[in-house]
């Protein structure tokens, strides 16, 4: 496993468009194709897609490993399905985006050992968006509506 310096030092300009991005950006895109033909995600309108892609990207980007990645994803999945049983109404707009990579990241947090702190993940996707203040409070509320349980039956990955 990789040390948190290292990964940090890999994640410094990579979200931004460029030839370093784009190989990561493609596979990012792939596994998403793949997710959604299964039916596993809520629709999203492409800004949403291109926003949890980026997520994704990021973390090929941080030197996570692809097995890792498509673990944290079938966790975000099963969260996100989840939490539209449980509210009834679907998810819609931009929410669909910010939600599916504030599960990620909160999926990446249980599934790594050595996970990416929040606080790269605002940097990287939501500096624009809202205050790490605004992040932390948002994932805690992710986390209380799951009684902080964050693991799931074996028979749903």
């Amino acid at each position: 496993s990789r040390s948190t310096e290292t990964r940090d030092s890999r994640c410094g300009a990579e979200i931004r468009a460029g030839p370093s991005l784009q190989p990561a950006l493609a596979e990012a895109n792939r596994i998403v194709n793949c997710i959604a033909n299964l039916g596993d995600v809520p629709a999203m309108a492409p800004s949403c897609r291109d926003l949890w892609c980026r997520a994704i990207a990021f973390l090929f980007c941080a030197g996570c490993h692809a097995e890792d990645i498509c673990t944290t994803l079938s966790y975000t999945c099963i969260y996100a399905e989840e939490m539209q049983q449980a509210y009834k109404e679907p998810f819609e707009g931009q929410e669909v985006g910010n939600l599916m990579v504030m599960l990620t990241f909160i999926a990446h947090s249980y599934v790594q050992d050595d996970a990416l702190p929040l606080s790269k993940w605002h940097k990287k996707l939501f500096r624009k968006s809202c205050s790490m203040r605004t992040l932390n409070l948002a994932i805690m509320r992710l986390l209380r509506s799951r009684n902080y349980i964050l693991g799931v039956d074996q028979w749903e990955l």
